[in-house]
């Protein structure tokens, strides 16, 4: 019978030191290197706060919104948003959008937006309808596909507001009708905590 092999290695690795990492979840501190330098020879220190972005998915599954003949418009909330500062960072929007087939028979002739106010205006005109992703229309077969860009991003909402994200949209038309609409819209934000 042979007889086994043992071979010895040497395994190196890293030592981690406090100075160089130091983590506490429950005041979100991250240490690892600081990208400004601070100036300590006039008494001041710094440490990395680590405020992660959160990425969170809303899935709509047959979402109702019904527009109003008098009105040309109409809303759903999304999602009431923490009661913090927050700066939403961007919106990524993959919908379909399911037309009533009586009223509107072609979803392309629908604009949409995200925002953080419910439409009260048949153009988008009034403050928070479209600031979160611009107004677009609905493309052929219904598709939503659309993301903020550099005039809808980085949006601050203060504490003490009430946060919400909606799906505004307009159609001009004759008859209330309902459209219906499916698929996902990822909100980036970065909760910046509830302090004053």
């Amino acid at each position: 019978m042979s007889k086994g092999h043992i071979i010895k290695t040497r395994l190196f690795a890293p030592d981690l030191y406090t100075r160089d990492l130091y983590l506490e979840s429950a005041e979100r501190k991250i240490s690892q290197g600081l990208s400004a330098t601070p100036n300590t020879a006039g008494g001041v220190t710094a440490e990395k706060l680590a405020r992660a972005y959160q990425v969170e998915r809303l899935t709509l599954t047959a979402a109702a919104i019904e527009i109003d003949e008098a009105n040309d418009y109409g809303s759903i909330k999304l999602v009431d948003l923490p009661d913090s500062n927050i700066v939403i960072l961007g919106v990524i929007v993959d919908l379909v959008c399911t037309e009533d087939d009586v009223v509107i028979t072609d979803p392309e002739d629908i604009d949409y937006a995200i925002g953080t106010v419910a439409i009260t205006s048949t153009d988008f005109s009034n403050a928070g309808e479209d600031n979160l992703t611009p107004e677009a229309d609905v493309a052929a077969l219904g598709v939503m596909q659309h993301a903020s860009d550099t005039n809808t991003n980085n949006v601050f909402l203060a504490k003490g507001a009430t946060n919400k994200v909606f799906l505004n949209i307009q159609a001009t038309i004759a008859t209330t009708a309902t459209q219906t609409f499916a698929g996902t819209v990822d909100l980036i934000f970065v909760d910046l905590g509830s302090e004053s």
